[in-house]
């Protein structure tokens, strides 16, 4: 799959204030209305802690996937794929000079473009000498990059990229022992999910209209409830 991380820069702001997730929590009959929604926000928040407390263990991973690229080998040009390509769970690495000209890369994701200086989280590393993370909208996928800078007496001489796509199966990692079910929607389209049909098919299309979903998001409405797999569960968005 090949894309261009500039050309995304517009689409990755809009993604963000707009399209962000949503959640089903399974319907507690047995609960008075006013406590089953205290129970589902409670559960709600929890799991989002959980989440991102999971994303950072990302970041430190991709960091520290970088930084092993980085301290075993003289220069950035030396870098070989061969070495990791197979031992890392990652989609894509890529190799910038101090200015943000490729250098090579690889990995399932394949970055368009012989400079991305422009691109947010390289700019943003370049300029703070600090590794930068931020999960972008590619087309109907979401990835999780982190800048690395490669520094030499405090001296940027490049930077290491490292992205990991969220997948189904990352959500469901992120999910193991939990009663909420997780999506990562862009505009109208599941990008990724924890959610499977009886079937065994991940879920496809929204449970709610998408003016309903931008109402959730915007907090104008606090819970919705929907029918999937023949029960009832509620669903909210942040």
């Amino acid at each position: 799959m090949r894309f261009s991380l500039g050309s995304k820069i517009a689409t990755v702001i809009m993604a963000v204030f707009l399209v962000e997730g949503f959640v089903a929590v399974s319907y507690l009959e047995s609960l008075t209305e006013k406590t089953l929604k205290k129970v589902i926000n409670e559960e709600f928040m929890q799991t989002m802690l959980l989440i991102e407390n999971q994303f950072v263990f990302i970041e430190q991973s991709n960091i520290y996937i970088a930084n092993s690229l980085i301290e075993h080998h003289a220069s950035l040009e030396d870098i070989d794929r061969n070495q990791y390509s197979k031992n890392l769970e990652i989609d894509n690495v890529t190799i910038l000079d101090k200015n943000g000209n490729m250098i090579k890369q690889w990995g399932m994701l394949h970055i368009d473009g012989d400079n991305l200086e422009a691109f947010h989280i390289i700019h943003e590393s370049l300029k703070t000498k600090e590794p930068i993370s931020k999960i972008e909208r590619i087309g109907d996928l979401f990835v999780f990059f982190s800048a690395v800078p490669v520094l030499r007496e405090d001296i940027v001489e490049g930077i290491v990229v490292i992205g990991l796509q969220i997948s189904n199966k990352v959500l469901q990692e992120m999910n193991r022992g939990s009663n909420i079910q997780l999506a990562v929607v862009g505009d109208r389209v599941i990008g990724a999910t924890s959610f499977f049909t009886k079937g065994g098919e991940a879920l496809s299309e929204m449970p709610v209209s998408y003016t309903e979903y931008l109402l959730l998001l915007k907090k104008k409405i606090d819970l919705l409830t929907a029918v999937i797999n023949e029960k009832e569960y509620f669903i909210k968005a942040k």
